[in-house]
């Protein structure tokens, strides 16, 4: 699963610009860009001339990218606002395919109320945010969502309704109602007694659990008509597991506020949502945000490995753009956003482990104790290589070339950045153990940053 929450656009953001023909100091003349990494990070008013067009090339690039880092039966959740929304979608369902578009969802945003002290108004406060849904490929099917509650057992009702109707009354176990009506159609009703029928030959279950069972395996709920033993006519009113969602979650908020540096920090509640419902069947599914923030994405996985006994996997990607908190104030202890997000993964992992902990020291005597699960991670950062470029031509080779071919890594480079190079030609994840030898002896380490 990916999830990002990209710049809105809204004439006040900062892009990522990948427009590498020009020189850095000369893009930044043009562009005002203060990025010290690379000048890759540009202002981008709605005074520019290429407004929409410098966001939509931005996103083309790397939702292209994100199609091709999808397993076949993976899905993208995309935040945006109304800003670029059209445009969003339109990049979407040429990326991704129309038929893989899945939702387009509402979630609500708090609304500040500036606007009160006004008698007019240019247009109303946005009330919600968006959160596009799509797939890799239209066969994926996706679990079905519900806000849990304490649910209901299902319970036979009378069949009969007063509404007058005369189409609806018919024939039903030799009754034919003088007044009043059936309360489903003639087909309906004939299809309701025959999947009663069908469950009393054929299952041993109780209709509760027969009923859920079938709904789970089809997402098709059957209808079950009945006459009891004291002749009345009955239908079965549904077992109830929680509310079915819809598009519209308004239920929680799109912010959250967990840190004192960003004003679009997204929800944990909201990630944890997503997250949970689409790995549900696959708790060992690897999670990618290529816009991490302030790293809400890697928090919302812990917290479900926990609830859940998930194995989930997080990568989080994010330039390291300076820091400023969302009071305007540039004093910080962090540098770059990066920096904030790793304390925060860190932070996130210790309150985990203390709350495992001391759930374990409360625990009855024969209660199980739970594991404390891997809060590790490791923070690397793109980099050139570690070695010297010693490609030449035989022509232009000379002895003394050969000789400092010998040993070519860069002054300073680590045995572990030769490692962290190596392990991708191997086919090796960055998350493999690492065991140092030292005199004859393994020292096994996870080095986790």
């Amino acid at each position: 699963m990916i999830y990002i929450d990209p710049p809105y656009n809204t004439g006040h953001d900062f892009i990522y610009k990948d427009d590498f023909a020009k020189t850095v100091d000369a893009d930044k003349a043009e562009s005002g860009d203060y990025d010290e990494d690379g000048g890759r990070l540009v202002a981008n008013p709605e005074s520019n001339g290429r407004f929409h067009s410098d966001w939509c090339s931005m996103m083309y690039s790397r939702l292209l990218l994100a199609r091709d880092l999808l397993t076949s039966d993976g899905f993208i959740f995309i935040s945006i606002d109304s800003h670029e929304l059209g445009n969003l979608q339109k990049i979407a369902d040429e990326i991704f395919g129309a038929s893989n578009r899945r939702n387009c969802i509402a979630v609500r945003r708090g609304i500040k109320n500036v606007q009160a002290q006004f008698d007019d108004l240019g247009a109303l406060a946005q009330g919600h945010e968006y959160i596009l849904l799509y797939s890799k490929v239209p066969s994926s099917r996706i679990a079905k969502l519900s806000l849990a509650h304490e649910g209901k057992p299902g319970k036979w009702d009378t069949f009969w309704r007063g509404t007058d109707r005369p189409t609806m009354r018919y024939e039903l176990f030799g009754v034919t109602p003088e007044n009043g009506q059936w309360r489903w159609s003639e087909s309906r009703t004939i299809e309701a007694i025959q999947n009663y029928d069908f469950y009393l030959r054929e299952s041993e279950l109780p209709l509760d659990e027969y009923y859920l069972n079938h709904l789970t395996a089809t997402n098709e709920k059957l209808n079950f008509v009945r006459k009891n033993a004291e002749g009345t006519v009955q239908y079965f009113v549904p077992p109830s597991t929680g509310k079915l969602l819809s598009d519209n979650w308004m239920d929680l908020t799109i912010s959250g506020n967990e840190t004192d540096y960003f004003d679009t920090e997204k929800s944990v509640a909201l990630l944890k949502r997503i997250i949970g419902w689409i790995t549900e069947h696959d708790r060992s599914s690897i999670i990618l945000d290529f816009f991490s923030g302030s790293a809400t994405t890697a928090e919302a996985v812990m917290q479900l490995n926990v609830e859940d006994s998930g194995n989930r996997k997080f990568m989080m990607v994010q330039l390291p753009e300076s820091v400023q908190k969302s009071n305007g104030s540039n004093q910080s202890e962090y540098d770059t956003i990066c920096e904030v997000g790793e304390e925060r993964i860190r932070q996130a992992g210790e309150k985990i482990k203390r709350s495992v902990e001391m759930k374990n020291q409360q625990l009855a005597l024969d209660g199980e104790q739970q594991i404390v699960p891997d809060i590790g991670f490791r923070v690397l950062r793109i980099e050139s290589s570690n070695y010297e470029d010693v490609r030449l031509t035989p022509e232009n080779f000379t002895q003394d070339d050969l000789d400092a071919s010998i040993e070519n890594e860069k002054q300073g480079r680590t045995p572990l950045d030769l490692l962290f190079e190596a392990l991708p030609s191997f086919q090796l994840e960055y998350s493999s153990s690492i065991a140092i030898l030292t005199g004859g002896h393994s020292m096994a380490t996870p080095y986790s940053a």
